[in-house]
């Protein structure tokens, strides 16, 4: 399921999900790629046979180069734009046609996305002092599999919710070869070329099952270019160097065979790719002096060239389908002026092109620019109907929601717009409330489809929207990976709560009620069905909550500090926690709080300090185990 939101984060997400149609993965296998050979003579025998249509995507120093094999030297350079290459870490999105790489300046690390068919940017991921490397994404699930250099560690970085999680430590300490990453997407496993630090030092091939987290190590001592093979479930590649051996290598016996001998090419790092069409090795190489060209081997070690390239091409990625930007029979504009809810221009904010698949439900950008200092936007297009959202940063316009053409907070009533008519689409956004009170709604919102799969799982990346009594939203955020979501700084009232997803009758939105000013309604409950959401009759205040030992947390909620007090009535091993609303435990930096701390009778007080602890605004939970008897408290921190 995918949920398309609007506030910033959720925005930021759809840039990602740039997709004009769905390709299984099978299917893409099915597609063309066709190379015309001539004028080249090799010692590896004759060129390959190929007779399927693709095409390579990459970077140069002056921008991205698209390498057709229609014919053998067909060669496309946008040098509008230059970025700073990847150094063989990059990766390619067969559904939506994306490509992604590493981009360093020296001041900021980004994820760079680029959309091959529209020639499009979308918001880049900054990985800024993550030392993430190797991406790798997967079709299946819309997510990025990398390397955590600081922690050893392979995360996943989910592009709808845009969570970073990590799968498994990798076990290994010397380091891993930079740019030789590759993935396996029938079965989900996750390829490094890595070194072990280990008193038996040796480089050999990392396997991480991204559903598992089980990691391996080939018993053989491998090192140099690999990529996997999907159609036999062998990786084919170089051993040592490009001037080593052309290896078969079979991850069931962990054993490899020698295709060719030398074929004495010059190196470079993490310049390869697999063509799953052909079953062809294609890498940026150098031979005899001659420059950087593309080579290419079949599985049987014939190898083939596809003519001189540009010399700084780097970073290859083969894909299957067709360049759309070149075969469009009609393009449509769509341009128009968006103003805040003030009044006032909304200046440079990104606006969404929005494309809706009834088949699968999914909504997902086309295309994403940002507005100028008017206001203004423009589209060229060629989807013939489509919606607009813009997404006003928070930082920058605090009071503004996420909107919908035409002045709509909800896909729901968002207006359909058909791109044929080259119209100006103007419209304003919704203003949100700022409350001043101190209640607060929160909960789980999962998945319930009775009979279908995937019932109770937690909806991530889902905008939920408060609405008063009279339909005006309040205010709207997004549930984090556990589903999980809050509405702090709230005002006695009814409150309904809408969710931003098409389908969804908001008509029958749950209606909360909060009594006072100080009312707080948590782990609330809610079912998703396919048409509407529905509040499960088990409702939690904090209020209410049975406290054997007094623990007490006030105020509630807090800005800077927080009185935590509890009394024991004897003698007891005494632990006192600070999680996220993730789970994640936080080091609240005060050391007189007790970790498995034998404590007397009495009661205790302690500070629980916002700015020591580096906490955020959101919503915490404090665990006291007393002699292994747990009591949990919630606490909003509002800064």
């Amino acid at each position: 399921m995918f949920f398309v939101t609007f506030e910033l984060k959720l925005l930021y997400m759809m840039a990602l999900c740039v997709s004009k149609s769905k390709i299984s993965l099978c299917y893409a296998f099915l597609l063309g790629i066709f190379f015309f050979m001539s004028g080249f003579s090799a010692t590896a025998g004759s060129p390959p046979s190929v007779t399927k249509q693709s095409n390579l995507f990459g970077l140069t120093s002056t921008g991205y180069a698209r390498v057709g094999f229609n014919n053998c030297d067909t060669l496309y350079i946008d040098s509008s734009k230059g970025y700073d290459q990847g150094q063989g870490i990059s990766t390619f999105d067969h559904i939506h046609n994306r490509y992604f790489w590493y981009s360093d300046s020296g001041t900021y690390s980004l994820i760079r996305i680029f959309n091959v068919s529209t020639r499009k940017f979308s918001k880049s991921i900054d990985i800024t002092g993550k030392s993430i490397y190797d991406i790798q994404y997967d079709d299946s699930n819309n997510t990025l599999y990398c390397i955590d250099a600081s922690d050893t560690a392979l995360v996943a970085v989910n592009l709808d919710s845009m969570t970073y999680d990590t799968i498994c430590h990798l076990g290994y300490r010397t380091g891993f070869s930079q740019g030789m990453s590759f993935f396996d997407q029938v079965h989900g496993r996750y390829f490094d070329m890595v070194d072990l630090g280990t008193g038996n030092y040796r480089s050999c091939i990392m396997c991480a099952n991204v559903h598992t987290g089980k990691v391996t190590f080939s018993k053989t001592t491998l090192s140099g270019e690999f990529e996997y093979c999907n159609a036999n479930g062998k990786l084919y590649g170089f051993n040592g160097s490009w001037s080593g051996n052309y290896l078969c290598y079979d991850l069931v016996t962990d054993t490899y065979t020698v295709v060719k001998t030398p074929l004495n090419f010059g190196f470079a790092q993490g310049m390869s790719t697999f063509d799953e069409d052909n079953s062809l090795f294609v890498f940026v190489g150098s031979k005899s002096g001659n420059g950087d060209s593309l080579y290419y081997l079949d599985t049987s070690g014939n190898v083939g060239v596809c003519g001189a390239i540009h010399k700084d091409f780097e970073d290859p990625e083969w894909f299957s389908a067709p360049d759309t930007a070149h075969h469009h029979s009609s393009t449509y504009t769509v341009k128009g002026t968006i103003k805040t809810c003030a009044g006032g221009a909304l200046k440079r904010q990104w606006v969404y092109l929005l494309v809706y698949n009834a088949a699968d439900s999914i909504l997902s950008a086309s295309d994403s620019v940002e507005t100028d200092s008017t206001g203004h936007y423009e589209f060229h297009t060629t989807d013939s109907t489509a919606y607009i959202g813009a997404s006003p940063d928070s930082a920058d316009y605090p009071n503004d929601l996420g909107t919908y053409y035409d002045s709509s907070v909800t896909i729901q009533s968002a207006t359909l717009i058909h791109t044929v008519n080259n119209t100006s689409y103007n419209f304003s956004t919704i203003c949100g409330t700022n409350n001043s009170g101190g209640g607060f709604i929160g909960g789980k919102v999962t998945v319930c489809y009775c009979k279908k799969a995937g019932k109770g799982q937690p909806v991530a990346g889902l905008r939920v929207l408060l609405a008063d009594n009279n339909g005006n939203v309040v205010k709207a955020t997004l549930t984090d990976k556990s589903g999980s979501f809050g509405f702090p700084s709230l005002t006695k009232g009814n409150y309904k709560i809408w969710v931003d997803y098409k389908g969804i009758d908001n008509s029958k939105a749950p209606l909360i009620s909060l009594a006072s000013n100080q009312t707080m309604k948590t782990n609330l409950n809610f079912q998703l069905y396919p048409t509407y959401l529905q509040l499960d009759s088990t409702v939690t205040s904090i209020e209410n909550v049975a406290n054997s030992f007094g623990f007490h947390i006030y105020p509630n909620p807090f800005s800077k500090l927080a009185t935590i007090d509890y009394t024991i009535t004897e003698a007891s091993t005494v632990s006192l926690k600070v999680y996220n609303f993730i789970g994640k435990e936080i080091d609240c930096q005060n050391r007189e709080i007790p970790q498995n701390a034998f404590q007397s009778a009495g009661t205790y007080t302690y500070t629980l300090d916002a700015g020591k602890s580096n906490l955020a605004s959101g919503i915490y939970m404090l665990k006291l185990t007393v002699d292994g008897v747990v009591t949990s408290q919630k606490v909003v921190m509002l800064k």
